[in-house]
């Protein structure tokens, strides 16, 4: 990643003007993406070596004519000035980046010196990879040994139990409990436990359905009370929707309370059809307050006349 004064940098208005013809109004982003991609290329190597200029570009995912961006990075610093790349004098054509040593992230810094050891020493990186797999490995069996050799050693200690005694009788075959069977007859979802008295739900829904709630849902009178006064503030059809919707999906058998069925009211379930607007089948001269229609219409001609006057 370049440093937050690339722009800055003298060096870059002028590869950016130097990709102008090529990439137009979109250089400067062109410049900066492609300086990006090129410095991480090498970051990942752990050298600054790129390669040739075909490689220089396609680490720069240069997608313009070949050798305009190449070119560009290699006189981005003047005449005798270096640019960001810079040709090395005994490979004609190859290039590095400039002074990538000096201002790589520290990360980079420990893994250019990895590199340069692995190179001095002559080694592959698939050598290290086989070696430090094979450090695993033998570390991995050294410790299975010992905690093998730790539980027969444990075992050799431990006094061998005197059997048990037969049982007199076989025990009963064992069934798992049927959660759904508990959850039902659980006080919180057994049904007549609680029974709210019937003028509580009377307040909110119909009798046939209130008479169904109460004795499908299982709650206190308190608890009661306190969904009524929740579920009042809403319309009457769509409480009713709703309830009857909770009721056919079984809900409470499920486990489904008051709150529950409190969210279904507020989110409308049941899709309840909306209360239909009184219709006003009175005349206009009527709804706006005028004693006939020849008062109407002398009040509006003056009003008429009135703006006149006013424009």
């Amino acid at each position: 990643m370049g440093r937050p004064g690339l722009s800055k940098n003298r060096k870059f208005p002028r590869l950016v003007r130097a990709l102008q013809p090529e990439c137009k109004r979109f250089a400067e982003q062109a410049a900066r993406g492609s300086l990006e991609l090129l410095w991480d290329t090498a970051y990942e190597n752990g050298e600054d070596y790129v390669g040739d200029a075909a490689d220089v570009e396609a680490a720069a995912r240069w997608i313009g004519k070949p050798g305009i961006l190449c070119r560009a990075l290699l006189t981005a610093g003047g005449e005798g000035e270096s640019g960001f790349i810079d040709e090395i004098p005994e490979r004609p054509g190859h290039f590095v980046i400039h002074d990538l040593y000096d201002h790589a992230p520290e990360y980079v810094k420990k893994r250019m010196a990895r590199e340069a050891s692995r190179i001095e020493k002559g080694q592959t990186i698939s050598a290290i990879r086989r070696e430090a797999a094979l450090k695993r490995h033998h570390k991995t069996d050294a410790t299975g040994n010992q905690l093998q050799t730790a539980v027969v050693h444990t075992a050799a200690n431990v006094e061998t139990p005197a059997p048990a005694p037969a049982p007199a009788h076989a025990p009963a075959p064992f069934s798992a409990p049927d959660i759904r069977d508990e959850r039902r007859r659980s006080p919180t979802h057994q049904a007549g436990d609680h029974q709210p008295p019937l003028e509580e739900p009377a307040r909110a829904f119909p009798e046939e359905l209130a008479q169904q709630l109460g004795k499908r849902i299982s709650a206190s009178p308190k608890t009661w009370r306190a969904f009524i006064a929740d579920a009042i503030k809403h319309p009457a059809r769509q409480r009713e929707a709703a309830a009857r919707e909770f009721l056919r999906r079984s809900c409470p058998e499920q486990g489904h309370g008051l709150a529950y069925l409190l969210g279904m009211i507020r989110e409308g379930a049941g899709n309840p059809r909306p209360d239909p607007v009184p219709l006003d089948r009175r005349s206009a001269w009527e709804r706006a307050g005028f004693e006939s229609h020849e008062a109407y219409e002398a009040a509006g001609a003056e009003r008429t006349q009135e703006i006149l006057r006013q424009a």
